[in-house]
């Protein structure tokens, strides 16, 4: 993964919102409940952005350290991958395509 990439969300995928945050379903099948900050990162998985503009969005919302945010932003994009919740592309023309 490079930050550079984008990420696309899996189209079998619901987000319900809850008390919590929301609850990833894939497939009708809950996987992950995510709170308020993991809400945050999720929404921004929707804009047509690379994972380091991603990554400054979130400094700001969070106003904390760069290098804290990113290591947050890339585990939690890496659960969602292995998840099969999201897809990390390499560039923005194939995310487009999708």
């Amino acid at each position: 993964m490079n930050k550079t990439d984008f990420v696309v969300i899996n189209p079998k995928v619901k987000a319900r919102k809850e008390d919590f945050g929301k609850l990833l379903v894939l497939s009708g099948l809950p996987l992950l409940s995510i709170n308020s900050d993991a809400e945050f990162i999720w929404e921004l998985c929707n804009e047509k952005i690379s994972i380091s503009d991603m990554v400054l969005k979130c400094t700001e919302h969070f106003n904390s350290s760069n290098e804290i945010v990113e290591e947050k932003v890339l585990d939690f994009i890496k659960k969602l991958t292995y998840l099969k919740l999201i897809s990390v592309e390499t560039d923005k023309i194939d995310y487009e395509k999708k």
